[in-house]
């Protein structure tokens, strides 16, 4: 019986989620370069606690989790990649993530044999995968393969994902408009890409792939609950102690 090549395992996904940030200037529209220095980068997180100046740092960031949260200016510090935050967290700590992938294949490419910055171009590509089917209007390549969210669910937005308030501050937040109004100068959209769990990137085949005397969907539904009972217990644990530790990206 003759097996395919391509590797078998339990699916895993997770959305990586990256919010772009704009401001109003007179004469000039909105524009990420017209963003205050007290204010969130051009793209973070939902809070506006994790911050870069560019797409590819944030999404390579948030994929491969080189992020870690810093307790100082109100953690509005931005960062970048290259294994090197331009802040550190005060206990020196860091959430990292192997195995992540953009993609379901490593495109023909030895995971081993590849360098960084080869592994990096190849996550940063536009390739959508069947798991993006359900996500509409792929934007550039300048957002890395990231869609424009504009459901529903999504809240309110324009027909290009935008959402427009009167500032950045957590309560402006809370009441997102689909049009411009008066008083509103700042404005913020979702984007998303799903990413999978590639075990195959530091794992033998024999160790990942699929076992025919498993249940992969039980399996799947166990680690779920394992991992919301991880999050509550991390929540507990530093969440009331101490509250600016806990973000939105961890």
């Amino acid at each position: 019986m003759m097996t395919s090549d391509k590797p078998e395992f339990c699916r895993l996904e997770r959305p990586i989620e990256i919010y772009e940030n704009e401001r109003l200037w007179i004469g000039r529209g909105f524009s990420k370069t017209g963003l205050l220095p007290t204010e969130r980068g051009p793209y973070s997180t939902q809070d506006g606690s994790l911050s870069w100046k560019s797409m590819r740092e944030a999404s390579l960031a948030l994929l491969r989790g080189d992020v870690a949260s810093s307790t100082l200016d109100n953690n509005k510090e931005l960062w970048n990649i290259n294994g090197k935050p331009a802040a550190a967290d005060v206990d020196g700590r860091k959430v990292t993530r192997r195995g992540w992938s953009f993609h379901e294949d490593n495109n023909g490419n030895d995971h081993e044999s590849t360098t960084i910055e080869q592994e990096d171009d190849f996550e940063c590509s536009n390739t959508q995968d069947d798991n993006d089917n359900n996500l509409i209007d792929a934007l550039s390549d300048d957002y890395c393969g990231f869609v424009s969210c504009k459901g529903a669910q999504d809240g309110p937005t324009d027909e290009d994902g935008w959402q427009y308030f009167p500032d950045f501050k957590e309560q402006s937040l809370l009441y997102p408009n689909r049009k411009r109004g008066l008083l509103d100068f700042v404005r913020r959209r979702k984007l998303r890409r799903i990413a999978m769990f590639r075990p195959d990137h530091f794992l033998p085949r024999d160790v990942y792939n699929k076992c025919d005397f498993c249940d992969s969907k039980a399996v799947q539904v166990l680690a779920e609950a394992m991992l919301d009972a991880l999050s509550l217990a991390s929540l507990f644990a530093y969440g009331p102690a101490n509250p600016a530790k806990v973000t939105d990206a961890q």
